[in-house]
């Protein structure tokens, strides 16, 4: 608000005088607020761009959307084993790995978890989250913007990793080929 003041100062001794420059500043401030803009070709860049909603909002949409498996494996190296859970997976390595982004978006939580230790949450796009779990070192904080396969942290043995579309939990097995990616 501090730099409204002196602008409304110009504005106002804009009006008051009637040399040449204020004449030509007033025409600019009258097309600037009654001139109509077309903001159509803003609003189709945007849909071609980003197709929905940004991550970081809420969507608000009646339709739920299916997860797609564009989604990249969430670590670097091969894995040792892994075993189903009822609400994800749980990844063991031989040795300690890299943990990625499996996708593009926002990281909203990082917390300590009873059963899981140090853990994130992304969000991407549609309101489908990644949960990663079991972590023992982080390279990121809560609101970082993170690339698709971009380092979240390292995890010595084992990784709880889960895909939540909504509030339901979605099986990671059936949306990223865990096998055979790089």
């Amino acid at each position: 608000m501090g730099d409204f003041i002196p602008f409304s100062g110009v504005y106002f001794f804009t009006y008051q005088f009637n040399y040449p420059y204020a004449k030509v500043a007033r025409e600019w401030i009258r097309d600037s607020i009654t001139k109509e803009y077309n903001f159509n070709g803003v609003l189709d860049w945007y849909y071609q761009k980003f197709s929905g909603n940004p991550a970081i909002l809420p969507t608000f949409s009646i339709k739920q959307k299916e997860v797609k498996s564009h989604f990249v494996k969430p670590f670097d190296k091969a894995m040792k084993s892994m075993k189903p859970l009822s609400q994800g997976i749980l990844i063991e390595f031989s040795q300690p790995d890299n943990i990625l982004s499996v996708e593009q978006g926002l990281v909203v939580s990082i917390e300590e978890e009873q059963n899981l230790g140090q853990t994130v949450i992304v969000r991407h796009k549609n309101g489908v989250e990644s949960i990663y779990g079991m972590l023992d070192q982080l390279k990121v904080e809560e609101n970082d913007w993170l690339q698709s396969g971009q380092s979240i942290g390292m995890a010595n043995q084992n990784l709880y990793f889960a895909i939540r579309d909504q509030s339901k939990y979605v099986n990671p097995m059936d949306v990223i080929a865990f096998e055979g990616q790089n």
